[in-house]
């Protein structure tokens, strides 16, 4: 397993991965712990997903990645109660580039429920969480709905 951020290729792995978790927790709430529970109630779909790490294997590479609130406060296990129910990565074949798995920080994992977000990342609710919330977005998450025809230009 090696580091591979700066191989070329990987950016839109990396924008795939950023896609599928905006979509599957775009309107979960952050839980803040105890130190931080006077920060606001907002949703996953309006913070910022950033770059965390990417991992390669024999026929994988994963793609990790994080939420933050004000770009400074990572949303992780010391400052969310509800970490171990957030998605951080998502796991794609080298051969096919297409999603396999995600991962959270309890493992990886395979969800293949027709309807599920993690089947399908673009549900009729979250199209129209983004067409309800296109002012609050995260200004990444807007542009690719956008892109993506989700959001009409």
């Amino acid at each position: 397993m090696k580091d591979i951020s700066n191989t070329p290729g990987i950016i839109d792995l990396f924008t795939e991965a950023k896609w599928l978790l905006y979509c599957i927790h775009c309107d979960t709430i952050p839980e803040w712990k105890k130190n931080y529970e006077t920060l606001s109630k907002v949703k996953f779909g309006f913070l910022d997903l950033k770059y965390h790490q990417v991992k390669q294997y024999d026929e994988t590479v994963e793609i990790f990645c994080r939420f933050y609130y004000h770009e400074r406060l990572p949303c992780n296990a010391k400052t969310i109660a509800n970490a171990d129910q957030i998605t951080e990565g998502v796991g794609f074949s080298k051969k096919t580039r297409k999603n396999i798995y995600y991962l959270r920080n309890t493992g990886r994992f395979i969800v293949q429920e027709p309807g599920s977000r993690f089947f399908e990342a673009l549900q009729p609710d979250v199209r129209t969480f983004i067409n309800a919330n296109r002012t609050r977005l995260s200004e990444w998450f807007y542009k690719e709905a956008r892109i993506r025809g989700v959001l009409a230009p």
